[in-house]
């Protein structure tokens, strides 16, 4: 429920600042609490250095899935379509 770009914070991906910026707004206390999907290396860079419960690359944007997997990522998904249903099931996992 926020928008928070590269100008809103003092440096952008892959630092975790947007993602932490992102949170504040939402009033998301707890990196565990967050799931970052993203279809560049920066953006999972950016989420694995926010600490984020789960980060999630996207074969529907910019890179392929050897480029993602290549990446500090806890998931690999074709399409933003699969991701209710990875998020429910982490939703299920005990941390």
């Amino acid at each position: 429920d926020a928008v928070v770009c590269v100008d809103d914070v003092r440096q952008g991906r892959p630092a975790p600042y947007m993602i932490h910026e992102a949170m504040q707004r939402c009033g998301v206390l707890g990196v565990d609490e967050v799931v970052v999907v993203g279809d560049t290396p920066s953006d999972m860079q950016a989420g694995r250095n926010a600490g984020a419960r789960a980060v999630v690359g996207v074969t529907s944007g910019a890179h392929t899935a050897s480029t993602l997997r290549r990446q500090p990522s806890t998931h690999v998904l074709p399409s933003v379509r699969e991701l209710p249903g990875m998020i429910e099931r982490l939703g299920r996992l005990k941390r």
